[in-house]
């Protein structure tokens, strides 16, 4: 899930500070009554408001040098989605990501 808008924390920490109850605001802004105290914390503690980053990994992109190889093997096998693409090192979420941002027309 993503985080809420750095425009809708701040709203909230307004609402909190112009004396809404934090229950109120959190009524309002349709949030958890944690995520309004959570939100003040970090206004008190004078810490960012926006969000942190997602942890993880970046998801894979097939390189751009293994295009022209992935296309003919779809060109060879165009029935056959789930190629097999170990021998040439590509990842099954790369290729997709990859091929449409290429501009491929045919997937």
């Amino acid at each position: 899930m993503r985080g809420y808008s750095l425009d809708l924390r701040q709203r909230i920490v307004y609402a909190v500070r112009d004396g809404l109850t934090q229950a109120d605001v959190a009524r309002q802004f349709q949030v958890s009554l944690s995520t309004v105290e959570r939100y003040w914390r970090l206004h008190r503690q004078e810490q960012p408001l926006a969000p942190r980053p997602i942890p993880g990994s970046p998801p894979r992109v097939l390189p751009p040098e293994q295009h022209d190889v992935l296309l003919r093997q779809l060109e060879a096998h165009p029935a056959g989605p789930w190629l097999n693409t170990s021998r040439c090192g590509v990842h099954s979420t790369g290729r997709y990501r990859s091929l449409r941002s290429g501009g491929a027309s045919n997937i």
